[in-house]
């Protein structure tokens, strides 16, 4: 009898290890699987938020949170600034906490910030409702005006989670991991990201997320492509290495080829524009002084990328 009551324990203490394996699994392979831009816990100011109290609102990190108590009557942010590859799909996700504030006026997410005047919101209430909108050069521009929404906690002192994630060309919004609404994609103002609060209100933000799927390879080698410098293949004149190039012309005919992953914007000559055509091929003429001279040739593809590449020629005048 002891026997068997000893295995029924190890049963469910089996199962805890075999679920807390999955689970350990199941972290590690969404790690895999996505880049990490900025895990925020609050429990230093690393990241450099906002700390500071006086007379209209007090801002403090302590007790893994970052306290946020606005205490005049309009809207006050904080945010810092991300770098986010907005061609990719991405995920911005927080979850937050209010004590004290009008049940009808909004809290959340703020992203895409350049300034005051410039930003997209993300927002609930104490009332169940939601709202998405956009403040463009300091006029409000609604996108999804106030909706209700059973998914959020009307418990507010626990906390509720607003995700933000884009998917291609759609942004989806989801409140305590329940999808809400979606709306298409717009470009950002700036690369703010922080939040946000109505008149005399307080809330604690326990956390900020914000992640994107790592980039394939095959993205990933369009990158180092893109940032390979142009190639440069002077056709005229005639440069060899090691031999003294002479001329007895002034003005030098410099013609050649440019080539580039992208594509090429633009070649000079010494500092004077060449006329280029659409496989690459330049011409321009350069006006040389008496003596030795150093003709620059200089490229640069449509990623801005250059390339630099110098002949030296000799100019003798004949009438001397």
């Amino acid at each position: 009898m002891k026997k068997f009551k000893m295995f029924i324990f190890l049963i469910p203490v089996f199962l805890l290890s075999f679920q807390l394996i999955v689970f350990s699994k199941n972290i590690n392979n969404q790690d895999k699987k996505e880049q990490v831009i900025l895990k925020e816990h609050f429990a230093d100011n690393k990241n450099k938020w906002f700390e500071g109290k006086n007379e209209f609102s007090s801002f403090e990190i302590r007790d893994n949170g970052y306290f946020f108590e606005n205490k005049v009557d309009k809207s006050l942010m904080t945010w810092i600034s991300v770098s986010l590859d907005k061609t990719r799909d991405f995920t911005i996700e927080s979850k937050i906490a209010k004590f004290i504030g009008h049940n009808e006026y909004p809290y959340g997410i703020i992203w895409g910030v350049k300034d005051q005047s410039n930003y997209y919101s993300f927002g609930i209430n104490s009332k169940g409702l939601y709202t998405i909108y956009k403040l463009e050069n300091g006029e409000v521009k609604d996108i999804s005006g106030w909706k209700q929404s059973a998914n959020i906690n009307k418990l507010e002192f626990m906390g509720n989670k607003l995700s933000i994630k884009k998917s291609g060309n759609t942004l989806k919004f989801y409140i305590n991991d329940k999808f809400t609404d979606e709306y298409p994609f717009s470009e950002f103002y700036g690369d703010g990201i922080g939040f946000q609060t109505s008149s005399k209100m307080k809330i604690e933000i326990h956390n900020l997320f914000i992640s994107q799927p790592k980039p394939k390879i095959s993205k990933f080698i369009e990158m180092l492509a893109a940032s390979i410098p142009p190639k440069v293949k002077i056709l005229e004149p005639n440069v060899t290495s090691g031999f003294e190039i002479v001329s007895k012309k002034q003005l030098l005919k410099v013609r050649g080829i440019a080539s580039a992953a992208k594509g090429i914007s633009k070649v000079t000559v010494n500092g004077t524009t060449a006329k280029v055509s659409a496989n690459g091929e330049f011409t321009v003429f350069i006006k040389l002084d008496e003596g030795h001279n150093i003709i620059n040739v200089k490229a640069t593809d449509n990623n801005l990328n250059t390339s630099n590449d110098n002949f030296k020629i000799n100019y003798k005048n004949q009438k001397n």
